[in-house]
């Protein structure tokens, strides 16, 4: 089974397609460029990690130095940005007939380490130590960045056990809500 897996950036994303065994394409790609690629390439299943979004309020009770309670982390322009291209991304491989799932950063990081409390960089580092011990370092040559959080969505698919909980994630309330938007147009 060929899982393309993106690890969505703001402006470029890393991506692969890999079944296990072969890593058959991969790079870091502007955004528009990737969406136009997709159309072209064959895979099974695709995967695109996403993010939790948290809110800010700006309610006096608990101000900060600004005088603003903030709850979570900032959003900006970058998060939104990512956030268009993972929708964007997630629309063409469903209008693909593809198997679509969002996988959420934190669930990467649980699989891996059993925490979400790991400081990304030490993160990234490790994954690459854990898929290279995994699969042997001769599977991911000229592999960098952002392509080594695409072959961990694509380890996570790949080989966690399904179950009903599992299956509801991949199946979450924005999986439906984008299919829904995508069938009444």
């Amino acid at each position: 089974m060929k899982v393309l897996s993106i690890d969505t950036g703001s402006k470029k994303s890393g991506w692969s397609i890999f079944d296990g065994q072969t890593l058959y394409e991969k790079g870091i790609t502007p955004n528009n460029e990737l969406i136009e690629l997709i159309g072209m390439f064959y895979f099974d299943v695709a995967i695109i990690e996403h993010f939790n979004i948290y809110m800010v309020d700006l309610s006096a009770n608990n101000p900060t130095k600004s005088g603003k309670k903030i709850i979570g982390t900032r959003f900006g322009l970058e998060n939104l940005n990512t956030l268009v291209w993972i929708g964007r991304f997630y629309q063409e491989c469903l209008m693909r007939n593809s198997q679509t799932h969002l996988i959420r950063r934190d669930t990467i990081k649980i699989f891996f380490f059993g925490t979400t409390r790991v400081k990304s960089s030490e993160a990234d580092k490790e994954i690459r130590k854990q898929l290279i011990e995994h699969y042997g370092k001769n599977t991911f040559k000229c592999v960098s960045s952002h392509i080594w959080s695409s072959l961990a969505l694509t380890h996570y698919y790949l080989n966690e056990p399904r179950s009903e909980e599992h299956t509801s994630e991949l199946q979450s309330h924005l999986n439906l809500v984008c299919r829904l938007l995508l069938e009444k147009k």
